[in-house]
């Protein structure tokens, strides 16, 4: 059975994780001190460049195992983070981060490469998330 298919996509099984735990050791933190302004900018003239050819550019939320989160990274930090992005991104956050935090359970091998299960659910959100952003435009 093939691991890539001619676009490069990984396509093995990517089977769900047996424990909800941390799968390798390097923490995500999601505090406002791990996004430092200079950053935010940095990503913000790539979104520039797309916007200027006339490309629609939304922000949504990388899928995360909420169990590596730093200590630091707790809701109230989290949310603060935020809305601190709410206020630095130039483009549209179509996303709520906590919709992208799942159980290590579906996550295959680390903690940022969902399982097939895992992709699945990531990809029914981020439909709701982008029909969202449909249904109140045509409001």
């Amino acid at each position: 059975m093939p691991t890539y298919n001619e676009y490069g996509d990984y396509i093995a099984p990517r089977p769900n994780a047996e424990r909800d735990e941390m799968h390798r050791f390097f923490r995500a933190d999601y505090t406002i001190a791990s996004f430092p302004k200079e950053k935010i900018d940095r990503l913000n003239c790539v979104y520039q460049t797309f916007v200027q050819e006339g490309i629609e550019v939304f922000f949504s939320y990388a899928p995360r195992n909420i169990s590596s989160l730093t200590e630091e990274s707790n809701r109230e930090n989290r949310y603060a983070l935020e809305n601190y992005l709410k206020e630095n991104i130039n483009v549209p956050i179509i996303s709520e981060m906590e919709d992208y935090l799942f159980s290590g359970v579906y996550f295959f091998e680390i903690d940022n490469h969902l399982s097939d299960e895992g992709v699945k659910l990531r990809t029914e959100q981020i439909i709701e998330d982008i029909n969202n952003i449909i249904k109140r435009r045509e409001i």
